[in-house]
């Protein structure tokens, strides 16, 4: 997978490339970011991974749409376009548990960014997507994964995040638009 998508980013015209890793709660989307950012980073490469859980809303600008709890906007014009076009970018994470912004923090435009999770696809964001993954995952497997990762919340995950993920996955295609797909 890693040498894939190796091949995908050199075909890429851009200075600085932005990769997606879009896929189900629980397919190994922050594994595969991180996996990815220390073998760019031994060949001497810069590189910054960016969460879209850190652009989701505060709870009173929610709304019932699809994706409707995430923050494009922001994401857009706090993060992508000053990635390609500036020295700097500002990644200034929202923490939902607390409903809170978390300390700004300026950080020197690497030449990979890797932006990683549910939602990193959807069709607002792909004309700044140099290339795009979808990491699927079988519906036990994927409930047997988040149950050991956070048992705590699990029954949030099924009832709400689960659905609000397949609401965005029917609506938008991800899956048909990314460059890979991997279950």
């Amino acid at each position: 997978m890693i040498e894939a998508i190796r091949l995908l980013l050199e075909k890429s015209k851009r200075d600085r490339q932005i990769l997606a890793i879009d896929g189900r709660c629980g397919a190994g989307k922050t594994t595969l970011a991180h996996r990815l950012m220390e073998e760019v980073t031994a060949s001497g490469q810069r590189v910054f991974v960016a969460h879209t859980d850190d652009y989701t809303l505060p709870f009173d600008r929610r709304t019932e749409s699809v994706a409707g709890h995430m923050d494009f906007l922001r994401l857009k014009e706090e993060l992508l376009l000053p990635f390609l076009e500036t020295p700097f970018f500002l990644s200034r994470p929202f923490d939902p548990h607390k409903n809170r912004f978390l300390r700004e923090e300026k950080i020197p435009s690497p030449h990979l960014l890797i932006l990683e999770g549910a939602y990193s696809t959807h069709p607002i964001l792909r004309p700044f997507l140099s290339c795009s993954i979808f990491l699927d995952i079988a519906s036990d497997k994927q409930q047997a994964r988040l149950l050991a990762r956070n048992p705590d919340r699990f029954d949030v995950f099924c009832s709400r995040w689960i659905p609000a993920e397949e609401a965005y996955i029917k609506e938008t295609d991800p899956i048909s638009f990314c460059d890979l797909y991997s279950k």
